[in-house]
């Protein structure tokens, strides 16, 4: 078990369990829904649905922040996970539309450097932040 996952389930009474489920609520949401977010963006405006995606996933970032309850952060995880899926799909369809063809090479691999880079850097620097405020 990582730090992070120590401080939360002594920081809200959770069960091994529902633990489990605060990682798999974002998963399922994202998996599942990955594909409807990028058709609605197709549909209604990649832009429009980018920004949407965007405050959702701020929004249920900041309420499993303040969740109170294993339960509370469970859903909010899962919300989390819908803001995910809605951006997700249009951040590589909006870049290539952005770039010119022969600029677009050279964007996507900035692109998929940055991505992993913050695949990376997200659990260190959380593990991190949550060993600093305990």
């Amino acid at each position: 078990m990582c730090l992070g996952q120590g401080m939360i389930q002594r920081g809200l009474g959770v069960t091994p369990g529902a633990l489990e489920w605060t990682v798999n609520a974002y998963v399922l949401a994202l998996a599942s829904l990955i594909i409807v977010g990028g058709t609605l963006g197709d549909r209604y405006g990649r832009r429009r649905l980018y920004l949407i995606g965007l405050a959702i996933f701020a929004i249920f970032s900041a309420a499993c922040g303040l969740a109170r309850t294993d339960f509370e952060l469970i859903v909010h995880r899962a919300l989390q996970g819908v803001g995910a899926a809605i951006m997700a799909p249009l951040t590589l369809s909006i870049l290539v539309d952005a770039y010119p063809p022969d600029r677009r090479t050279a964007a996507i691999g900035i692109w998929a450097s940055v991505a992993g880079l913050g695949f990376l850097a997200g659990p260190i620097v959380g593990g991190v932040l949550i060993a600093l405020s305990g």
